[in-house]
C-alpha cells in the first residue's frame, strides 16, 4: 500500500525556508519510512510508545509546485534540489537493506515551477487558474513566501538588547529598521499583501482543488501558514491593519497571520471531519535568511551565525539555524497523520519527553513563551480556557536540541484572548477584498478575451485591478477599503 500522490504548493520555494521545505520533503519522502511522518505527539493516556505508532505508507509519487517570482532563480533552485536528491538516492542505494524505494520515488517525482508575484493580485489569480487547469487536485498549500521592508539596524538599540537580554536579543529582535508607507501596485499595504492577502487569495481561489482532494481520498487538504517568532501583538494596530504606517510591518503582518490562521483553523474544526481542509500555523524558529543578510556586512553575518550556535548550545530550542532544520515543523505537519496533530495543550505529550510520568506539552512550550512580556500570561490563559472546554490557539514551531537534532514544539498564540475578535475582523477584511478582486478579475478576463490579445491596454488595467497603482471600482485605494 502506498499513499496517494501528494501535490504540494510551496510559495517562495527558491530560497531560504521555502527551499528548505522542498529539500526536506524530497529527502523524507524518498525513504520508505520518513521520520518526519512519524508522530512527535501522543495523547497523555496513550499506552503506545512512539515506535509502536505507524507514520504514513511509502510515498511513491510527489509533485512539488515551486511558486516563485523569478524563473531564473527558481530553475537554479530546482536543479540544486534535484542534485541534492540524486546524492541522497546514491547514499540510499549503498545501504545493505536498500528496498529500491528511492529510485521509484525519483522516477515519479515532478518538480514544477509556476511563476507568481505576491505583490500583484492579477499574478496570483493567474497562478491559481493555471493550477486548477493543470493538476487534478491540490493536497497541500504551504504559505511560506514573505518579505519585509528592512533597511538597516538601530545599532545602539541592538547592542543594548543583546547585552541586557542575550537570548531574547537574538530570538525576538527589536532593532531592525523598516520603511513604512509602501503600497503595492494594487493599492494595498505592500508587506501585508505579500505576507497575508496574496496567500489568502490562493487559499480561496484554490478551494475547488482542495475539495477534489478531499473527495478523492477522504482526507482534508492542509494549508500551512508560516508565521515567525517575531510575530508581535504590540506591533499590531487595528486602524492600520494593512501595516502601511507601521514601522514594524513585518512583525505586525506575522501576528495577523497568527490571528487569521487560528480563526480559519477554528472554523474548519467546527465543521468536523466533513471539512475539506485543515489550517495549521507553523514557524521555522530562528534560521539564516536572505531577507536580512543585506543589513549587515558579511563578517557580521558570520558572527551572527556563531552567536546562534552559542545560544543553541546554551539551551535555546529555537535556533534551528539552517533552512533544512527550520523546515521540520512545516514538513512534519504536512506528513504526519492528522490523528497525531495535537489539538490541546494539557492532554498531549511530546514523544521525546523523558519525565516519568511524561508531562503535557503545555510545559514544554513555557521556555519560548517566557521570551515575551505577555507570553506566560497568554499560555496560562490558554490553559484555563482549555479547562473550560475552549480549544487553545496552537502554533507549531521548528526546534532543535543543543546538538542540532530537530523536533517540533508547540506554543500558544500570544494574547489570543485579547485579540480574538480582531481575528474575525481581519478575516472579514480579507474576504471582502477577495470578493472585490475576484469580481474585477472576472471583468478583466472577459475584457481581454473581447480584445482578442489577452493583454491590458495602454499599460494599465482597464476597469480592473490596477491603474496608477490603485485599485479601481470601489475595491481599495491608498491601502484602505472604501
Amino acid at each position: 500500500m502506498s499513499c496517494p500522490r501528494l501535490i504540494i504548493i510551496v510559495t517562495g520555494a527558491n530560497s531560504g525556508i521555502g527551499f528548505g521545505i522542498c529539500h526536506r520533503l524530497l529527502i523524507q519522502l524518498s525513504t520508505s519510512d520518513p521520520l518526519d511522518a512519524r508522530p512527535q505527539f501522543l495523547p497523555l493516556d496513550a499506552s503506545a510508545s512512539p515506535g509502536d505508532v505507524e507514520g504514513i505508507p511509502p510515498c511513491n509519487a510527489l509533485t512539488i509546485i515551486m511558486a516563485c517570482r523569478s524563473k531564473t532563480r527558481a530553475m537554479d533552485a530546482r536543479q540544486k534540489l534535484l542534485d541534492l536528491l540524486d546524492d541522497h538516492v546514491v547514499r540510499e542505494q549503498r545501504k545493505p537493506d536498500y528496498d529500491g524505494h528511492a529510485d521509484e520515488f525519483r522516477d515519479n517525482l515532478e518538480l514544477d515551477f509556476i511563476p507568481i508575484d505576491m505583490s500583484d493580485i492579477r499574478s496570483v489569480f493567474r497562478f491559481a487558474n493555471v493550477i486548477s487547469r493543470k493538476y487534478p487536485y491540490i493536497s497541500h498549500l504551504i504559505c511560506n513566501a514573505g518579505c519585509g521592508t528592512f533597511n538597516g539596524i538601530n545599532w545602539p538599540k541592538a547592542i543594548h538588547q543583546v547585552l541586557s537580554h542575550p537570548i531574547v536579543g537574538v530570538t525576538v529582535t527589536e532593532f531592525k529598521k523598516q520603511l513604512n508607507g509602501r503600497t503595492s501596485g494594487d493599492g494595498l499595504g505592500f508587506v501585508w499583501q505579500c505576507n497575508i492577502f496574496a496567500h489568502y487569495v490562493l487559499f480561496r481561489h484554490l478551494q475547488p482543488s482542495f475539495v477534489l482532494y478531499h473527495k478523492t481520498y477522504a482526507q482534508p487538504a492542509r494549508i500551512l501558514w508560516m508565521s515567525s517568532l517575531e510575530a508581535s501583538p504590540a506591533a499590531y494596530n487595528h486602524d492600520d491593519w494593512q501595516c502601511i504606517k507601521s514601522t514594524l510591518s513585518y512583525e505586525a503582518s506575522k501576528y495577523e497571520i497568527d490571528l487569521i490562521a487560528t480563526r480559519l483553523s477554528l472554523l474548519a474544526s467546527s465543521i468536523g471531519r466533513d471539512s475539506p481542509f485543515r489550517h495549521i500555523l507553523v514557524h521555522p524558529g530562528i534560521s539564516e535568511s536572505n531577507m536580512t543578510k543585506d543589513l549587515v556586512y558579511s563578517f557580521l553575518e558570520i558572527i551572527k551565525l556563531f552567536v546562534f550556535y552559542i545560544v543553541r548550545w546554551c539551551g535555546s530550542p529555537n535556533h534551528t539555524i539552517t533552512p533544512f532544520k527550520a523546515a521540520i515543523a512545516a514538513v512534519h505537519l504536512s506528513l504526519v497523520p492528522l490523528l497525531y496533530i495535537p489539538t490541546h495543550l494539557m492532554t498531549f505529550r511530546h514523544t521525546e519527553n523523558s519525565t516519568i510520568p511524561p508531562g503535557p506539552i503545555f510545559y514544554d512550550g513555557l521556555y519560548t513563551s517566557s521570551l515575551y512580556s505577555s507570553g506566560l500570561k497568554s499560555a496560562e490563559a490558554a490553559r484555563i480556557a482549555e479547562e473550560q472546554g475552549i480549544p487553545p490557539p496552537l502554533k507549531f514551531g521548528s526546534e532543535t536540541d543543543r546538538f542540532g537534532r530537530e523536533r517540533v514544539g508547540v506554543v500558544t498564540v500570544l494574547e489570543w484572548t485579547e485579540h480574538e475578535k480582531e481575528s474575525q475582523f481581519l478575516l472579514d477584511k480579507c474576504e471582502s477584498l477577495y470578493q472585490s478582486f475576484s469580481k474585477l478579475e472576472t471583468v478583466n478576463v472577459k475584457g481581454e478575451a473581447d480584445n482578442g490579445n489577452g493583454h491590458p491596454q495602454n499599460g494599465h488595467m482597464q476597469n480592473g485591478h490596477k491603474k496608477n497603482g490603485h485599485a479601481q471600482n470601489g475595491n481599495s485605494q491608498n491601502g484602505s477599503t472604501q
